[in-house]
Parts: structure tokens; C-alpha cells; sequence
């Protein structure tokens, strides 16, 4: 189910935006939340990379 009215492209894009943003001010960010770390930032990677990858062709062979 979808909870948002963005384009998919746009979501991605606007990850993408926040994640290089963070890491810019992680140091900011993990003074006000020691969990706000390289960690989360790692995390948050994977989950962005993993998301970019859906709808590849290379996924949607399964379903032909």
C-alpha cells in the first residue's frame, strides 16, 4: 500500500537528498541522538540502494 503521493522517482530522489544531507551533519544529528550514527546513516543506505533496485528489469524476469 502506498502512504504517499509522491512519484516513486521522487521518493527515491528525496531518500537520496536527505541520506547525503545527514551524513553531512551526522555530527549534528548524533548530538541530539546518540542512534543517529554512521550506523543509521550505513542503514539507511542499504535500505535506499535496495529500494532503487525494484522494478530493474533484472527483478521483473521472475514474473515473465
Amino acid at each position: 500500500m502506498r502512504n504517499y503521493k509522491l512519484k516513486d522517482s521522487e521518493l527515491l530522489e528525496l531518500a537520496d537528498t536527505f541520506h547525503v544531507r545527514f551524513t553531512e551533519d551526522i555530527a549534528s544529528f548524533s548530538g541530539f541522538d546518540k542512534e543517529l550514527n554512521q550506523d543509521f546513516a550505513d542503514s539507511l543506505q542499504a535500505i535506499i540502494n535496495s529500494a532503487m533496485t525494484i522494478g530493474e528489469d533484472t527483478t521483473n524476469t521472475i514474473y515473465a
